[in-house]
């Protein structure tokens, strides 16, 4: 198991942890990983999880509040790597672009950081910024929508 594997897994226990969700599963092609937690009174739950055969591959199932809510209708700008979104280039800076913003080709509109590296995202194309669907700070997967643009 190579260090992205590791650290998905590390986001996946995180999530199970601050959510408090009982079971988790995340299916890529090359493994799959399931997280149980058995709750005891008084003590925090352990995290227990197997390595799955592919032809056991589990359909992940996340509780309501962890759906994304519908983006609004518009050009959308999709995470080219699983990472952290960050609309800003560092806590202490302002956001690359706000809603309402005009924004040019080539123009940065916000980051994703994947093992210590920070990608700069950009505009395909011009447009007025509408919306964020994702939130800053959050864990972003492949094509999932950063920012969306007029269209």
């Amino acid at each position: 198991m190579d260090d992205t594997h590791l650290i998905e897994i590390q986001r996946l226990l995180e999530i199970v942890h601050r959510r408090g969700l009982r079971e988790l599963s995340l299916a890529r092609p090359d493994f799959t990983i399931t997280v149980h937690t058995v709750p005891v009174a008084g003590v925090e739950a352990p995290v227990e999880a197997q390595h799955l055969p592919a032809a056991h591959l589990p359909v992940p199932c996340l509780p309501a509040e962890m759906e994304e809510p519908a983006a609004p209708a518009g050009y959308e700008i999709p995470s080219p790597l699983v990472g952290t979104f960050y609309r800003s280039p560092s806590p202490d800076s302002p956001p690359f672009v706000e809603i309402g913003d005009q924004v040019e080709v080539g123009q940065p509109l916000c980051i994703v950081e994947a093992m210590k590296v920070f990608n700069e995202i950009t505009a395909d194309r011009a447009g007025t910024v509408i919306d964020f669907p994702a939130k800053n700070g959050q864990l972003v997967q492949v094509g999932q929508v950063l920012v969306v643009l007029d269209e």
